[in-house]
């Protein structure tokens, strides 16, 4: 009886003829092929500082109020501020003092108010927003920098609103105007 050589590639041999024929058909010319390249730029802004704004004064209204025309025609040529806050709670432990933009559209006269919005029917005004120290707040300007505390249980950022004269005679009707605020903590 004559023996035979086994060339069914059974068994270990076999794993390697297999294993053979892959890594040439991976590292052939006809398998690599270019397909260009990616430029991938990733950013990111992670801040453990950040403060919870409560929810009474995330979206609000500030009433400015009725006022005659004639209360415009006096130096200076605008009606008396109104108080608002945005209150903030649960700041990070590091957290030590935030700036507020508040972004609109600047009024064309005077580019330091906010531009009365397009169903406004009043004429020749303008709403300024005012710091604490009632400096005015230029739209899509930072504000000046307020000290946050960690350890308060509740930090107001105060802020004032009123309407000012951008010409002569301003025009009676209503004068509203949309502002949003963006915080930047330090």
């Amino acid at each position: 009886m004559m023996k035979s050589t086994d060339n069914n590639f059974s068994g270990a041999g076999r794993r390697k003829g297999i294993l053979a024929v892959l890594l040439a058909a991976i590292f052939s010319p006809a398998a690599v092929s270019d397909i260009g390249s990616i430029n991938l730029i990733m950013k990111a802004n992670l801040v453990s500082n950040a403060c919870t704004i409560t929810p009474g004064t995330m979206n609000q209204t500030v009433d400015l109020g009725t006022w005659a025309v004639k209360q415009f025609q006096e130096t200076p040529r605008g009606v008396p501020p109104k108080r608002f806050t945005i209150n903030l709670i649960d700041c990070g432990p590091l957290a030590a003092g935030v700036k507020v933009t508040f972004s609109g559209t600047a009024d064309s006269v005077n580019n330091t108010l906010f531009k009365l919005d397009a169903g406004s029917t009043a004429t020749n005004l303008g709403i300024s927003i005012l710091d604490r120290n009632k400096n005015t707040v230029k739209p899509n300007t930072e504000t000046i920098v307020y000290p946050l505390y960690p350890d308060a249980t509740n930090i107001p950022l105060e802020f004032y609103a009123q309407y000012v004269a951008t010409g002569n005679p301003v025009g009676a009707g209503t004068a509203n105007s949309q502002a949003t605020f963006t915080l930047e903590y330090l």
